[in-house]
């Protein structure tokens, strides 16, 4: 499956990977973006292929490996780094045609991406939803997701 870009769609989609690819999917088959870059450890990259074989391998796409999922401190510095080395991030981001779904892997990748990109007027994004697995409190049932979206909060206006 190929999927279309539409003039809305982000011109990159990075997304953080955990052990659940399902909402990742989600996340790609609804923003369609034009290429998406996976932020994962070693162990969490094994899925990136289970995913592009989904939305369709001929997606253009890139991965950061992280060196340890759970170091708040060291992946915000890997992020960091990275960031400077794209510099078309920075500027896609400023076009506001950057996405950054901050959905999959550890709450200590979440919590570095959102610092990470703290300084660029990125669009984040989440996927979530109501149906959760253990009464509720553990993952969101394959099928029920919902995206939510919100322009990084230190760049919107008072």
């Amino acid at each position: 499956m190929t999927i279309p870009e539409t003039p809305n769609s982000p011109a990159l989609l990075i997304l953080s990977l955990g052990g659940n690819v399902d909402p990742l999917i989600r996340s790609i088959t609804a923003m369609r973006p034009k290429r998406i870059c996976f932020i994962a450890t070693a162990q969490s990259a094994e899925g990136i292929d289970c995913i592009l074989n989904a939305v369709g391998s001929t997606l253009l796409n890139e991965t950061v490996v992280l060196s340890n999922g759970q170091d708040i401190a060291q992946i915000t510095q890997e992020l960091t780094s990275a960031i400077a080395g794209h510099h078309e991030w920075t500027q896609l981001a400023h076009e506001g045609r950057l996405m950054v779904d901050l959905t999959g892997g550890t709450k200590a990748m979440a919590a570095s991406i959102a610092l990470a990109f703290s300084s660029l007027p990125v669009t984040f994004s989440y996927v979530g939803g109501m149906a959760r697995t253990k009464n509720g409190l553990g993952s969101v049932c394959s099928g029920m997701e919902t995206i939510f979206t919100c322009l990084n909060p230190l760049f919107l206006k008072q």
